[in-house]
């Protein structure tokens, strides 16, 4: 494959080209990187007037970069150049300068990364695609290259996984989420709750005891862990419930499956008996 090397006039860093029309283009209007970009505030209003252009464009349905058609292309091509072992998409240099421009992108904010319209729009995208069965982020081969990303990641000594910055904010993050904090350190019982759960189910041969549907199982707690926290881990403590029964459960009625409520205080009082 041929390409076309460059200097960048700021840094002197090469800049290839794999077009040779681009190639001439960027040395008749001097292009820098796309480290330099981010750091000339000149560069950085172009860029961010372009980009305001590119998104009214984008929100106006009758543009042709709307169009189906279009989609179809640059998907088409992409997923070629991806597959192409040969292709700049593929090279570390652009991984990384593609990487520090997006982290650039996401600590101004002011940039359209931050903008919680897009973000919403994005998060319904994800959302349906991993509710798609079809989709391709359900398949084994995508879930197995995010494992192995990540793996290595964490083996890499450089990697911001390793940094004390990133390792405060996930320990921040769960302290959060179990609700704790330094002082008052993660119960480890709580981790044990999935075990617990996955452990009722199969002994109820994953069955709502319910309504007998066998969609939507969750692990229900006969004595609630408020009253008596001890009993959290406790096989004996637990029933499989689908959604609907657990719902009616918690509060305390459930007009769908009548011996739900029967069911319920016949454990409870076995429970307190014992």
């Amino acid at each position: 494959m041929i390409t076309y090397t460059k200097k960048c006039p700021s840094c002197d860093e090469n800049i290839t080209y794999k077009n040779k029309k681009s190639y001439r283009r960027s040395i008749k209007h001097g292009t820098v990187c796309r480290k330099c970009i981010w750091t000339d505030k000149r560069r950085q209003a172009s860029a961010k007037r372009r980009s305001e252009q590119n998104r009214k464009m984008w929100d106006d349905p009758s543009s042709s970069l709307n169009s189906s058609e279009r989609s179809r292309k640059i998907s088409e091509r992409m997923k070629a150049a991806w597959q192409d072992e040969h292709s700049a998409l593929r090279s570390t240099e652009y991984r990384q300068n593609h990487s520090q421009a997006l982290r650039c992108a996401w600590q101004d904010p002011e940039s359209g990364f931050n903008d919680d319209e897009r973000r919403a729009k994005q998060s319904e995208a994800r959302k349906k695609a991993w509710q798609d069965p079809n989709s391709a982020y359900r398949t084994r081969e995508r879930q197995a290259k995010i494992v192995i990303g990540i793996k290595d990641k964490w083996e890499d000594p450089d990697s911001r996984y390793n940094s004390e910055e990133y390792r405060q904010i996930i320990s921040e993050n769960t302290h959060k989420r179990w609700g704790s904090s330094p002082d008052n350190p993660v119960d480890r019982s709580r981790i044990g709750l999935g075990r617990w759960a996955k452990d009722v189910k199969k002994r109820d041969a994953h069955t709502c005891q319910s309504c007998g549907s066998q969609e939507n199982l969750h692990a229900h707690h006969v004595i609630p862990r408020h009253v008596d926290d001890s009993l959290a881990c406790d096989l004996d403590n637990g029933i499989t419930l689908c959604k609907m029964c657990h719902c009616g459960a918690e509060g305390g009625m459930h007009s769908t499956a009548k011996p739900l409520n029967e069911t319920i205080q016949y454990l409870r009082s076995k429970q307190h008996e014992q």
